[in-house]
């Protein structure tokens, strides 16, 4: 059974087998040896993510954008115009004094 990691990527690659036995004489003696084995990993090639999915999230970003501005912008106005309305009221009460 063979698994491949996700992050695999195709190619050709070397790896180092260790082949180990023992000996016909005495069982507590082994033998080992290390062979080069080139191996091809040929993954199929993965579909592309469609393109319109790509589009769709790109143009709700600025849509997302311009209420933030406006809002923001809201918020300003909103500000100035209590201020204006508090310094008119002070100015009128001190003219009424």
């Amino acid at each position: 059974d063979i698994s491949i990691d996700k992050n695999a990527e195709s190619g050709t690659y070397q790896t180092m087998l260790q082949i180990s036995a023992s000996e016909t004489i005495d069982e507590s003696m082994r033998v080992s040896k290390l062979y080069p084995l080139t191996m091809v990993l040929d993954l199929p090639k993965t579909s592309p993510v469609p393109t319109n999915t790509i589009q769709n999230a790109e143009s709700v970003f600025p849509i997302k954008e311009i209420i933030q501005y406006a809002a923001i912008g809201t918020i300003v106005i909103l500000i100035g115009a209590l201020l204006y309305n508090r310094i008119k009221i002070s100015r009128q009460k001190i003219s009424q004094n």
